[in-house]
């Protein structure tokens, strides 16, 4: 899991973040850390930004960059428990 990865691999504690919204999550992005945001069982998106009407996401599995509406992404990320990763240094 995205969590297990950064527990292995990071110099970082990993942070669980389950059931906050998009909007209380973004804050980490603020501090200028990298937020997962599971979107499935065992698949994430990477949120690396935002501005005032959507967030910029990199999957994993493909490497593919692209932006999503931040109503949009709330939406997808709330019918998936509104589950979030990021890390405390």
């Amino acid at each position: 899991s995205a969590f297990e990865l950064l527990q292995t691999y990071s110099k970082y504690k990993p942070i669980r973040l389950t059931g906050i919204s998009l909007d209380d999550a973004l804050y980490f992005i603020v501090k200028g850390k990298p937020l997962f945001a599971m979107t499935g069982l065992n698949k994430a998106l990477v949120i690396y930004g935002y501005d005032a009407y959507n967030i910029y996401v990199a999957d994993p599995s493909t490497g593919k960059k692209s932006k999503m509406g931040l109503q949009t992404a709330a939406k997808q990320f709330e019918e998936n428990g509104n589950i979030f990763i990021s890390y405390l240094e």
